[in-house]
């Protein structure tokens, strides 16, 4: 073994050029070989200073010389049986090489390779964990059951973070960023609460919480007593994670001050999902399930059923504490009616003060398209504590309710001033009592979309949009109301007096049965972008062409249309149209859906 580092790269260095000097003919490429037998070395993995080394050996000269003889003793270390390149070889297993690992490149270049994995991820098929047949108690069958001595099954993202504790901390800032309860990680809830969370829940920015549907059957008082979820387990019918209760939303809450965003699931019900509840505690103030009232034989059943089911080991030590069984009812909101909603509302008030202790939420999501929620008085708790909201988002909530509650609802929305992005979908809370509203000046983004009956006509709603805001820049519109209207009808029903002023717009995305209500966005000179989806008629190519020929959109750049074509009339007009926008520099893009036949189906 060689004394040090630099004799072994001189005796490299001897053995390469006793074996090559011979074929210099001429003095002046001397220099030119020494370098590159050099850069051999250095592509080899030898760790040096390149230009002090490649100095020192100019010096030593070819073989033969004075300087050349000093270092024979080092030369004699190589086997004179070996040729240089065997003798290099030998050589370069003694020597440490370059690490390639990837914790060894530049933080730059690691943090993109870090945001690609990330990104992946997002887009990458989840893998299903393997999951365990167990049998019920009762024998009526199995549930997939997700071991907990199985290694888990995880993302990219996430197996990429494990490997180690600095690619841990590099990958923490987005690993935490988004939270997903029920999650794909087989942990239970107490763990999470207790352990996790308190490390880790700083971090987290986006918190989507799934509700669990048994919360909301059972009496209220313990619906925040106990924990129906301990995230390790599947729905047996569907595959899905069971929804979390309110007890371990709040706690979850707790954990997560720094949320930005947050989206509240409703689960799906049933269409017995309301038999299964008792008589509303509105009509007396003895009636089964409720606090106040005399404990029946209803009842009993239904807690002695949820005991067996979640067992007696399902304190997980929460913080907060919940309403006492014998305490004091809840406060019910007089205009709903029914015993399910009560609950629904309940949770809400329960639920909002907690909320209103995260500063930095200014996004909130509410999410309900099976219907189980169908009063608006279970939006309002929420938003009356959310003042700096920027964000909000309510899909579904399909409750007829009434003009009071339609106008209490714009009104808490409106007192939101810095409400910049607004999404209302498949409710009934809009009419046309919120145009003498308020609203933000911040107001720039909107989607609206009516699936069913509601008290706001075509023209009401597009009088509507035009009073949100001066400043809208982003538009969509799904309105399928007027599919129950005749065919001949539909157009009229969208002709406003006057076109709408925004002059601020510039992507306008519409869904009706009628391309007539592109003709109330002619004075739109800034926009830049149209999308329209027509459900049942054809699309009205002609109507487009018309409203084009009038130079009234200068910045539009991109058209997308969709939706079911008229035999032997789409191919001429998308022609001209066509050649009109190659004309003008717009993208086109038309999707043509074939009608179906009525009488096929």
């Amino acid at each position: 073994m060689f004394s040090t580092m630099t004799e072994l790269q001189l005796a490299a260095w001897i053995a390469i050029t006793s074996e090559r000097s011979d074929s210099l003919n001429q003095p002046s490429e001397h220099a030119t070989f020494i370098r590159n037998c050099i850069n051999a070395l250095d592509a080899s993995g030898f760790k040096w200073t390149k230009n002090s080394i490649e100095s020192a050996f100019l010096q030593l000269g070819p073989p033969g010389c004075a300087s050349h003889n000093s270092l024979n003793d080092a030369a004699s270390l190589v086997k004179d049986d070996c040729n240089g390149v065997e003798a290099l070889k030998n050589i370069a297993c003694e020597i440490p090489r370059r690490s390639l690992n990837l914790l060894n490149l530049p933080i730059e270049i690691l943090d993109q390779v870090i945001t690609f994995v990330h990104d992946f991820a997002a887009t990458s098929i989840q893998k299903k964990p393997r999951l365990t047949q167990i049998d019920k108690e009762d024998g009526s069958g199995t549930y997939d059951c997700y071991m907990h001595d199985q290694e888990p099954i995880l993302c990219p993202f996430k197996a990429l973070a494990s490997v180690n504790r600095k690619l841990y901390n590099l990958c923490a800032r987005r690993l935490w960023k988004r939270l997903k309860f029920p999650t794909d990680l087989s942990v239970p809830l107490s763990l999470w609460t207790e352990e996790i969370l308190p490390r880790h829940g700083a971090h987290v920015r986006r918190l989507t919480l799934l509700i669990t549907e048994v919360a909301l059957r059972v009496p209220w008082h313990l619906a925040y007593q106990t924990n129906f979820y301990d995230n390790t387990y599947s729905n047996p019918s569907s595959n899905l994670d069971i929804p979390i209760s309110p007890q371990a939303i709040i706690c979850l809450l707790q954990k997560c001050p720094n949320i930005t965003e947050l989206k509240l699931e409703f689960p799906e019900v049933d269409e017995e999902f309301n038999a299964d509840g008792v008589e509303s505690p509105l009509g007396s103030a003895g009636a089964p399930g409720w606090p106040n009232g005399p404990a029946t034989e209803i009842e009993h059943d239904a807690e002695d059923a949820l005991a067996a089911e979640i067992g007696q080991d399902a304190d997980i030590g929460f913080e907060f504490e919940p309403p006492a069984q014998n305490g004091p009812a809840p406060v019910w909101h007089p205009a709903v009616n029914d015993e399910h909603n009560q609950r629904i509302y309940v949770f809400m008030l329960h639920l909002s003060p907690f909320i209103a202790r995260l500063t930095k939420l200014r996004h909130l999501e509410l999410q309900d398209f099976s219907g189980c929620c169908s009063s608006h008085h279970a939006i309002i708790p929420l938003i009356a504590h959310l003042p700096l909201l920027e964000s909000l988002s309510c899909v579904g909530f399909l409750g007829p309710g009434n003009a009071q509650d339609h106008v209490s609802l714009g009104h808490h929305i409106a007192q939101l001033k810095h409400l910049s992005q607004l999404t209302l979908k498949y409710n009934s809370s809009l009419n046309s009592s919120w145009c003498r509203l308020s609203w933000p000046l911040l107001l720039s983004d909107v989607s609206i979309g009516i699936e069913h009956p509601t008290s706001i006509t075509p023209v009401e709603c597009l009088q509507l949009v035009q009073h949100f805001s001066p400043n809208l820049t982003k538009f969509e519109l799904t309105y399928r109301d007027e599919r129950l209207l005749p065919s001949s009808t539909i157009a009229s029903q969208w002709a406003l007096e006057q076109p709408l002023n925004l002059p601020k717009l510039t992507d306008l995305r519409l869904q009706t049965s009628s391309m007539a209500i592109i003709a109330n966005f002619m004075n739109c000179q800034a926009l830049e972008s149209l999308t329209y989806s027509c459900f049942s008629n054809p699309l009205n190519l002609p109507l487009l062409l018309d409203t084009l020929s009038h130079d009234c959109w200068p910045e539009l750049k991109f058209i997308n249309l969709e939706g079911p074509s008229a035999p032997g009339s789409i191919p001429d007009h998308r022609s001209t149209l066509e050649t009109r926008c190659r004309a003008a520099h717009i993208k086109l893009t038309v999707v043509s859906r074939i009608p179906r036949d009525p009488l096929i189906d």
